[in-house]
């Protein structure tokens, strides 16, 4: 790498820092089977842990975010959904209207948190497994910039896994892949793996 930046650049500097975010606290739960006993848990943990505050959760595809927010909603909680089928005016609007919310949780694909960097994310909640566990720690990391404790959880089951394994889409270009995936998040948060 120095010999990469050596030829390539004058003088470069280079700087090296930890993705350890000490602040963050890691919390994995096994959620149940069904959709609603799911958001039902999402729904305690936001009302008892970070009620009027703001956080993301995120889903694995329109419909569930979509459909979380709606239950986040009809259950008090301040919330909306953000994801790629969105034009782009509706996009822009949800997005600065969680920048300026200090209580808004935003229900979202991946399709979200680009270049968001709002220092008061109180909690990132995941209602479905992440793709891999860079994106686990990058989606993550959008809590708690600034400094304070943030919460990450993680909600799943073994039906994650199981779906995952049926999904034909490019982003996974094989069942190695998937179960590769799936294999390094089970053992950083020593889950039992089932391939089932």
């Amino acid at each position: 790498m120095a010999e990469i930046c050596e030829k390539l650049l004058t003088e470069p500097q280079r700087f090296v820092a930890s993705f350890d975010r000490p602040n963050i606290r890691y919390r994995v739960v096994e959620k149940p089977k069904d959709k609603d006993g799911a958001l039902q848990l999402l729904v305690n943990f936001i009302k008892n842990e970070h009620p009027g505050e703001c956080g993301i959760v995120y889903g694995f595809s329109r419909a569930t975010v979509e459909a979380a927010a709606d239950y986040l909603c009809a259950h008090g909680i301040n919330a909306t959904s953000y994801h790629a089928g969105f034009d782009a005016a509706v996009r822009q609007e949800r997005q600065n209207r969680f920048l300026t919310s200090d209580s808004l949780v935003m229900c979202a694909t991946i399709a979200f948190g680009m270049g968001i960097n709002k220092p008061d994310v109180r909690f990132v909640a995941h209602i479905d497994m992440p793709k891999s566990i860079e994106n686990y720690f990058q989606e993550t990391g959008r809590a708690g910039r600034d400094g304070k404790r943030s919460y990450a959880v993680l909600l799943w089951n073994g039906v994650d896994v199981r779906r995952a394994r049926q999904i034909e889409d490019v982003s996974f270009p094989s069942l190695e892949y998937v179960e590769d995936i799936y294999q390094k998040l089970h053992a950083f948060f020593e889950i039992p793996y089932d391939a089932g």
